[in-house]
């Protein structure tokens, strides 16, 4: 049901604050050899959920698990700020551990509908990779004196 309401909620989301939080600067990213890709305009909060997904996380652990991932969040401004907007948007809950305000910690996790938005990704990168591989079958086999593309 949740997944539902998200895909209509999230289908065109020019029409709503949502690309806003999904829509953070391209980082410069690592040397090429480190194998990291920069985390460009909309793959930013779908990974921080994907990173969150064992349950309540530090905000350092997220950070390493996209790297884990192989992906470079260099900006931690970037990170926190997004995890602010997202939990405005009902995507993320935080719970601050410990007891003074300085030195209390915050931990994160998905919320269902966080869990949705990255089902709704998933979904939509699927659909889109199968889309890419059937155009790139017909180029392909429609230019044979090419190397193939795609591949």
């Amino acid at each position: 049901m949740v997944y539902e309401q998200f895909t209509q909620r999230f289908a065109a989301p020019s029409n709503r604050r949502h690309a806003t939080i999904s829509g953070h600067q391209e980082s410069e990213g690592r040397d090429g050899d480190t194998g990291t890709l920069p985390t460009g305009e909309g793959w930013l909060v779908p990974l921080l959920i994907a990173a969150m997904l064992e349950g309540n996380v530090y905000g350092g652990q997220i950070r390493a698990r996209t790297e884990e991932f192989g992906f470079d969040l260099s900006s931690p401004e970037t990170v926190y700020e997004t995890l602010h907007a997202m939990q405005e948007e009902g995507l993320i809950v935080s719970n601050r551990n410990g007891g003074e305000v300085l030195l209390s910690r915050w931990t994160f996790e998905p919320t269902e509908a966080g869990e949705a938005y990255l089902e709704f990704w998933a979904h939509s990168l699927m659909r889109y990779r199968e889309e890419m591989d059937r155009f790139f079958r017909i180029y392909n086999a429609l230019n044979d004196s090419a190397e193939p593309v795609g591949r």
